[in-house]
C-alpha cells in the first residue's frame, strides 16, 4: 500500500478540529504545541542571562497565564528553540490544556515554507510518545515581510502534513500486537487553533489542502 494513500487516510480517523479563541487559558486539550524560535546571539548578548530564550507573542500570553512559569522552566532546561528541539511543560491546571509542547523552529532568518512540516511532525511524535489522546496547534500569527518566501496558505498545509508525518507508524511487518499498540496510543483529536474571534477562511482550507 502506498505510503502517500496510508497516511492520507490517517486523519480520517482523527476529529478534525479548526477553532479560533481569545482566550488561550480556555484551550482543553492534553498537548497544546507552540512553536517558538531559536535565542538570537544579539539577544543573549541582551539578556542578563546566557541562552535565554525570546518566546513568540503567542508563547509569551501562554506564559503570562502560567505566572511565568514557562520561561522559568525553558530557562531552567536550558531549551534554546533549536530547530526540532522540544520541551514538554506541565500547566499544573493553570490553564485548561495539560501540558504545553514547545517546539524549536530554529533561527526565524532561516525559516522556509517546510519548517512548520518538520517541526510539528516531531511535537507530533512527541505527544504519541506521552500517549496523548487531543493534542492542540497553535496556529502562528503571520505578519509577511519583504523578507517573507512563502504564506499564510503555505504554513497551514505545512502543519497539516506534519501531523501526517508524524502520526504515520509503519506497523506491517511487526504483527498484530504491535498494530493494536500503535492504535492504542494514536491521537484521536487535532485542533488547528487560531487566536481570532472567528477563524479564518483560510484556516480549514490549508489544512485540508495540506492532507
Amino acid at each position: 500500500m502506498p505510503l502517500f494513500w496510508v497516511c492520507a487516510n490517517l486523519l480520517t480517523t482523527m476529529n478534525i478540529q479548526f477553532t479560533a479563541t481569545k482566550n488561550l487559558g480556555e484551550i482543553n486539550t492534553d498537548v497544546l504545541i507552540l512553536g517558538v524560535w531559536e535565542a538570537k546571539k544579539e539577544d543573549n548578548k541582551k539578556s542578563k542571562k546566557k541562552g535565554d530564550l525570546k518566546l513568540s507573542q503567542l508563547a509569551s500570553k501562554v506564559d503570562k497565564l502560567m505566572m511565568g512559569y514557562l520561561t522559568s522552566t525553558v530557562r531552567d532546561e536550558k531549551f534554546t528553540g533549536k530547530f526540532k528541539e522540544t520541551i514538554l511543560v506541565q500547566t499544573g491546571d493553570v490553564i485548561k490544556a495539560k501540558r504545553i509542547l514547545l517546539v524549536g523552529l530554529g533561527p526565524s532568518s532561516d525559516c522556509k515554507a517546510n519548517t512548520w512540516r518538520e517541526a510539528v511532525a516531531v511535537a507530533i511524535r512527541r505527544s504519541q510518545g506521552i500517549k496523548a489522546k487531543r493534542v492542540a496547534v497553535l496556529v502562528p500569527e503571520f505578519v509577511p515581510t519583504q523578507k517573507t518566501s512563502f504564506t499564510y496558505r503555505q504554513i497551514l498545509e505545512g502543519l497539516a502534513e506534519g501531523i501526517l508525518l508524524g502520526s504515520y507508524q509503519y506497523t506491517n511487518y511487526h504483527g498484530i500486537e504491535a498494530k493494536a499498540e500503535a492504535e492504542k496510543n494514536a491521537i484521536v483529536e487535532i485542533s488547528f487553533i487560531e487566536l481570532s474571534s472567528k477563524p479564518s477562511p483560510e484556516l480549514e482550507a490549508g489544512v485540508k489542502q495540506g492532507q
